[in-house]
């Protein structure tokens, strides 16, 4: 069982407002006590609804769903794409790729991907054709 560690009922009552406040949904079952006596002392049942909260539950589909949405929200996406992928095939040498996992303070996941290359350019000058490497 989880133990949520809080020292009083006015540390319950606190973290419980303060997750209203950030219009944060209360779900687990071990909390549930917490919750319902909190808005019992307020003469609610249940937590309000954050007005205009445009937040889903979230599943699968509908982090698939989100997703999809912000990378086509762009048409630019595409002919971005398209750039990315010509000066990848004209990398000189390897493509190194990282990546990092971390959430916010509230649990929110996040992901980032990096990836590093060398591009040769060759620039036409006075003298005659030069190359020159970017990273």
């Amino acid at each position: 069982m989880f133990d949520f560690n809080l020292r009083s009922k006015a540390e319950a009552d606190d973290w419980v407002a303060e997750c209203d406040w950030c219009s944060l949904k209360i779900i687990a079952n071990e909390a549930q006590k917490y919750v319902t006596a909190y808005w019992a002392k307020r003469g609610q049942t249940t937590t309000k609804e954050a007005p205009g909260s445009t937040v889903p539950e979230f599943t699968h589909d509908t982090f698939i769903e989100v997703l999809v949405d912000f990378i086509v929200a762009d048409d630019q996406w595409d002919i971005y794409m398209d750039e990315l992928q010509g000066e990848l095939q004209n990398a000189v040498g390897k493509i190194l790729l990282m990546t990092s996992i971390w959430s916010d303070p509230n649990l929110c996941p996040f992901m980032a991907v990096t990836a590093h290359w060398i591009e040769a350019k060759t620039l036409q000058t006075a003298e005659g054709p030069v190359t020159s490497l970017n990273l």
